[in-house]
């Protein structure tokens, strides 16, 4: 008897992940093409590569840069190489000058990540706040300080911004949304 394989098909789960997003699917898959052609560049360059730690997130063709670069000579290659990128329509730069953050100090970022994510998620499947879409926001956390991106409302901001200023152990918000 022939063994049966399981084929996954990425675009499908992409298209349905953006059920509720008012991304359209191509931005959807652009945004993830965007991070990764980003990292790509800083990884071949030697410098950026082991004396940095650069993260890239993209949310409707906008990028935000965050970590750690050395100098700001580095920080202002990063950002060029950034630019260079088709479809990024904007940049937010939060790279800090300073060394590599620890182990540590990353995982805590990830915590606070799924911290915030969840308790956006609680609020709008069990609180009063039912007009949050906890699938329009994309939270990034580095060094303790939570990024907020996505296409909402003035309320649904307030509301997802609230939540994440009242996160124990959240140092900093910074809003970066697109308004409807």
């Amino acid at each position: 008897m022939p063994k049966k394989h399981l084929i996954f098909l990425p675009v499908l789960i992409i298209g349905c992940t953006g059920i509720n997003e008012h991304r359209t699917t191509g931005t959807f898959i652009e945004d993830f093409s965007i991070e990764r052609k980003v990292i790509k560049s800083i990884k071949k360059d030697y410098d950026l590569n082991e004396k940095s730690n650069i993260n890239a997130n993209s949310y409707n063709e906008t990028l935000l840069l965050t970590g750690q670069v050395p100098t700001e000579k580095l920080r202002e290659r990063a950002v060029k190489k950034a630019e260079k990128i088709k479809k990024v329509k904007k940049i937010h730069d939060y790279m800090e000058i300073a060394a590599p953050s620890s182990l540590i100090a990353r995982s805590n970022d990830s915590y606070l990540t799924t911290k915030v994510k969840t308790k956006i998620l609680a609020e709008a499947l069990f609180k009063k706040e039912k007009n949050i879409q906890a699938d329009r926001i994309k939270v990034v956390t580095e060094n303790s300080t939570v990024f907020l991106m996505g296409i909402v409302s003035k309320e649904q901001s307030r509301v997802a911004t609230k939540i994440a200023r009242e996160t124990m152990g959240v140092q900093r918000v910074v809003a970066l949304w697109e308004i409807l």
